[in-house]
């Protein structure tokens, strides 16, 4: 047997093929377990109470001051608009 530059080429692809799709394998039977431990429901209890409320009340934190100031400058506008309406309601009257 000639041992050429392509058979080796066409092994190597072969390895290759086989340990991606063995990966690909274990890395789904890992997803899947997580999967199912995860939706477990003291699971999903402690994930919610431990993770999830911190983050998301941590987060509010920081945007709470900007929610606050682009409220007031919404309702700002909106007077605005309002006045300016009625101004030009009575000139056209």
């Amino acid at each position: 047997m000639i041992i050429n530059y392509h058979t080796i080429k066409r092994k190597c692809n072969l390895y290759f093929l086989f340990y991606y799709l063995m990966i690909d394998k274990i890395t789904q039977d890992i997803l899947d377990k997580i999967i199912i431990e995860l939706n477990k429901e003291e699971n999903m209890y402690k994930l919610k109470k431990k993770i999830i409320k911190p983050v998301l009340y941590q987060l509010y934190k920081q945007i709470e001051f900007y929610i606050i100031i682009y409220s007031i400058l919404f309702f700002l506008l909106l007077i605005l608009i309002i006045i300016i309406l009625i101004n030009s309601y009575r000139k056209n009257s």
